[in-house]
């Protein structure tokens, strides 16, 4: 049994990896929060997430978590993005 069917009071996210498709992960778990786990997809992962994806997430009542970036350049873009969150271990380059 899912967290989302025991109706956790926390919100659940599923990891999503790059060739999955993050809507089919979400309805399978029952997940509010899509947590895309693309940093080793591309040298700009950021340019995966992208006004379509966020969009259909918007619809489907979705939120974004994007995971694990050191690297400076991409964060700078990355914060611009309407997602919940930003998983790093380089804080100091998320204010």
């Amino acid at each position: 049994m899912t967290l989302a069917a025991r109706q956790s009071r926390f919100p659940v996210a599923v990891l999503v990896r790059v060739d999955e498709d993050p809507f089919a992960c979400a309805a399978m778990t029952g997940a509010e929060i899509i947590h895309l786990c693309w940093e080793r997809a591309s040298d700009a992962p950021d340019h995966l997430v992208t006004p379509a994806l966020l969009a259909r997430a918007t619809r489907e009542g979705l939120a974004v978590v994007i995971w694990h970036e050191e690297r400076r350049d991409v964060i700078e873009r990355l914060v611009r993005m309407p997602v919940l969150g930003i998983c790093s271990n380089a804080p100091e380059l998320l204010r």
